[in-house]
């Protein structure tokens, strides 16, 4: 135990927000002798009061406002040396094992729970106090040993330090070095790793083992010290020859770190870590091997459960990827296989229904119509079937361009009307006036309307409404449908958009599906980056809603290189964007350079007219050799006045965006897109400018026309005639 002059002399500093608890904690600890114990209220000062009174403990309270306990241990890795190096009281008023280990991992030394108990809190105190003076004295007992031998060594080079002396500083020496050591074993007996030392050479005789070898592997340290063998006959037999093959070059290098199992005495394995370092003396030859061993059963345990648990899992996912794939294709083959005699069933029935084969009675055209209904039915699950294996498969060819909302409704609407009429349901289009277009694929969009509205008839009775809506919102439009139907349960509003999943459906007749619509609804918007919303519930009705972007000339463009580029990818078709412009002077009208560069480039490609922007958008599915031959048929028709074009191979590391970028590095006055470091651009890519004539501009020979002029960039100016 520490003198109680030492202890009086004690800093310990209390870092707690309430003031009550800190004069609580100065009272216990006055009171047990500590005389010297200030307190901080404030976190972020513990630092500088630290650095002020440089304590011999710190009492830390975890839960504390703004920077708490664990902050403050998280920081202390940026504290000088000797500060990281004051033991930490942690005072915590959560008693799980969860907050007192995680307290332990980040740097405390110990810790006491609230209310607290003063024993306790006194003994624990005093027990880090006397770990660190005695951590301290150790430190300094170095120091003046170290300064004790330099001493020495000036001594025995004066000719005139007499014998007595030098025996006497001698056996101070040997007393210093004496304590040292019964510290150092002390120290190596209260840690976590059993510490040992051994010749570098064979037989590895060990010279030094800790106490606590006793609870690591039941044996004593005589043991080891009487039999060189002892430490061998340790090891698990998979892992001795390793084990004893790698002791031989071991004085080779100045670290070693080994894993491996050892033999409990009382017959359980345990896996340890066996770090060496070498000792060298001042000519780099090795003197002594230093070694600790520390348990890590625990961790290697885990890493095999979770090395098993991971081999099942990817076990697992390959049969899942088989049977997914298995499924996929049983769907098509099946699909294109049944679609045939489908056919030729529904073909036989309509035209006997027609009385191509003699006139039939009225029971036997009944059963024509059911024949034909439910091929129909299967038509239309074969369809759907097909889409839903396109759309994951990533196959289904998505084309955005400019829509209108009111001519979508529209059109759907059409569809719809005579249907609704006949089972005596009232069907309302409501587009608000001047809706702004929206930019989606008009043929995924109308495939979505259209479920939403056959599944709201299918479940809708006669005489309720369903609503067929369009209405700007800031993103661009909602569209909707709504039904006064029976509506759906909460319990099954997110089960109605799952493949095959047709809710409340009951045998017998009545409502029937391929329980499919929704869910290619789902894909479909997914595919436009939107999602659809469902408000229902039982004797309301339903109403299914998604959101759509408005159209703009700019997000357009980039949308219509996107789509085009990745229907091309999935055909594994290369892809080249051509970006054509009448030049400055403008004399050859966008529409008109439009007309003869379809005439030219034949069913290449639609394109993309952008009036704002003042150009032309071409994805075609060549490379950029097939474009300049396409170019070359531009450059033989009449009416051509001097026009710009600009040429990139579309690639994988690319986006639309980022080939928008390259062609406006190259473009004068071309800006596709405003300035965004969020959208990554690319390195420029090849770009040419061409200028044909057709004799309007001052030619040698009017009418001639010749293969393009490609010149640089930078030697084109905007107002350059060729």
């Amino acid at each position: 135990m520490l003198h109680d002059e030492v202890l009086a002399k004690a800093r310990v500093l209390i870092v707690d927000d309430e003031e009550a608890n800190s004069t609580l904690f100065l009272a216990m600890l006055n009171r047990a002798g500590f005389a010297f114990v200030e307190y901080e209220s404030d976190p972020r000062r513990v630092l500088a009061h630290a650095q002020n009174i440089h304590p011999n403990l710190i009492v830390l309270d975890l839960q504390m406002p703004g920077i708490s306990g664990f902050d403050i241990l998280a920081d202390r890795k940026n504290w000088d040396a000797r500060l990281r190096d004051v033991p930490i009281l942690v005072c915590t008023a959560d008693s799980s094992a969860a907050t007192n280990n995680r307290a332990l991992a980040m740097g405390a030394s110990d810790f006491v729970t609230k209310p607290i108990d003063r024993v306790e809190f006194v003994q624990r105190a005093h027990n880090l106090i006397e770990t660190h003076v005695l951590q301290r004295q150790l430190e300094e007992q170095n120091f003046q040993l170290e300064g004790r031998v330099r001493e020495r060594t000036a001594e025995l080079q004066e000719i005139n330090r007499s014998l007595e002396t030098e025996i006497g500083t001698r056996k101070e020496t040997e007393a210093a070095l004496k304590q040292t050591e019964q510290r150092l074993r002390f120290l190596f007996a209260s840690g976590p790793a059993s510490i040992y030392s051994f010749s570098p050479f064979p037989p590895y005789e060990v010279t030094f083992v800790s106490e606590n070898i006793r609870a690591q592997m039941g044996c004593e340290p005589e043991e080891f010290l009487a039999n060189p063998a002892f430490r061998f006959e340790r090891v698990h037999a998979d892992d001795r020859a390793r084990i004893e093959a790698g002791l031989q070059d071991i004085h080779l290098v100045d670290r070693h770190v080994e894993e491996y199992q050892i033999r409990h005495r009382n017959g359980s394995d345990r896996w340890i870590q066996d770090d060496v370092m070498i000792v060298r003396d001042h000519n780099g030859e090795p003197l002594e091997a230093i070694g600790a061993w520390i348990d890590v059963s625990e961790r290697k345990w885990a890493e095999e459960a979770l090395a098993e648990h991971a081999r099942d899992l990817e076990a697992a996912n390959l049969r899942l990827e088989s049977f997914d794939r298995m499924k996929s294709e049983f769907v098509a083959t099946a699909s294109h296989e049944m679609r045939t005699p489908l056919t030729v069933i529904r073909e036989n029935a309509s035209q006997i229904r027609d009385g191509v084969a003699g006139d039939i009675p009225p029971e036997q055209d009944e059963m024509m119509g059911v024949i034909m209904r439910n091929c129909d039915r299967l038509g239309g699950l074969l369809d759907n079937l097909l889409d839903l294996r396109k759309i994951e498969a990533g196959q289904m060819a998505l084309r955005r361009t400019r829509v209108d909302p009111a001519t979508a409704l529209q059109g759907c609407y059409e569809d719809f009307s005579a249907t609704c009429s006949s089972k005596g349901i009232d069907l309302v289009l409501e587009a608000q006036d001047g809706l702004a277009p929206v930019l989606c694929d008009p043929g995924q969009i109308n495939q979505l309307l259209i479920n939403l509205l056959g599944n709201a008839v299918k479940f809708t009775p006669a005489g309720g409404r369903i609503t067929l809506s369009a209405s700007a919102v800031a993103e661009g439009a909602e569209f909707a449908v709504q039904d006064t139907g029976k509506g759906i349960d909460k319990d099954n509003i997110d089960r109605v958009f799952e493949a095959f999943c047709q809710v409340d459906r009951i045998e017998g007749p009545g409502v029937r599906g391929t329980g499919l619509g929704l869910t290619i609804c789902k894909r479909i918007a997914e595919m436009h980056s939107t999602d659809i919303r469902l408000a229902s519930s039982p004797g309301t009705g339903s109403r299914f809603s998604f959101l759509l972007p408005a159209w703009d000339e700019r997000e357009g463009l980039a949308t219509y290189i996107d789509d085009r580029w990745k229907n091309a990818d999935n055909e594994r078709l290369p892809a080249t964007l051509l970006l054509l412009r009448p030049t400055v002077d403008r004399r050859l009208p966008i529409g008109k350079l439009s007309a003869i560069a379809s005439t030219a480039f034949r069913a290449m490609d639609d394109g993309l007219e952008t009036a704002s922007l003042g150009l032309i958008a071409y994805v075609m599915r060549t490379d950029i050799a097939g474009v300049e031959k396409a170019l070359l048929r531009l450059a033989e028709q009449r009416e051509l006045y001097s026009i710009e074009y600009s040429v990139i191979e579309l690639t994988h590391p690319q986006t639309a965006w980022g080939a928008l970028e390259a062609a406006r590095r190259q473009f004068k006055g071309f800006e596709p897109v405003r300035s965004d470091p969020s959208k990554p651009g690319v390195s420029s890519e090849p770009i040419r400018v061409a200028i044909w004539n057709n004799g309007i501009s001052s030619v040698e020979q009017p009418g001639a026309i010749g293969k393009p002029n490609y010149v640089s960039q930078d030697a084109l100016q905007p107002d350059s005639k060729g």
